[in-house]
This record gives C-alpha cells, structure tokens and sequence, in this order.
C-alpha cells in the first residue's frame, strides 16, 4: 500500500469553499501532485497539533492510502445527501 502525504498533493484555491464538513465515510477528491485526480474514502480523522489530519483509502487505486488536511481537499461527497436517507 502506497501512502501519500500532504505535500504530495495539490491544495484547492484558497477562495473555493466545500460544500460541508468532511466525517468519516465521505468520499473527497483529491488531486496528486502530477495532476491526477483521485477519488478517496475517509476512514479516519484526528485533531494533531491544532488541525484536523484525515485519512482515506481508494481501493481502486491499488490501495491508494492519503493522509491530508482540508486544503487539499477539491470536493465532497456526503454521505449525508438526501439521496442515502442516513443524515445525523
């Protein structure tokens, strides 16, 4: 398994907002320091040292496996979108 870390990522424009929080089970799309983008899993996040540090897993990636701060986050997927019916 290939782990990436934060500086192996590119960060979002400062001014480009996400549509809501990140919790564990949302899918984020992150984009590689080469330009690919990749769809992720959030399977863990921890306060450290004042900021929260998220963990995902793309399993279609080989076993893909990023730890990352909000920045460099691109989008979110929910999965408290109506369309599941799971919101807390």
């Amino acid at each position: 398994m290939k782990t990436l870390q934060n500086h192996e990522l590119i960060e979002r424009d400062r001014h480009q907002a996400l549509d809501g929080p990140i919790r564990v089970g949302d899918i984020v799309h992150l984009k590689l320091s080469d330009g690919t983008a990749v769809k992720s899993v959030v399977i863990f996040d921890a306060p450290i040292t004042g900021t929260v540090i998220y963990t995902a897993d793309s399993p279609d990636r080989g076993g893909l496996r990023a730890r990352f701060r909000e920045s460099a986050v691109h989008a979110v997927e929910s999965l408290c979108a109506p369309r599941y019916g799971n919101c807390w």
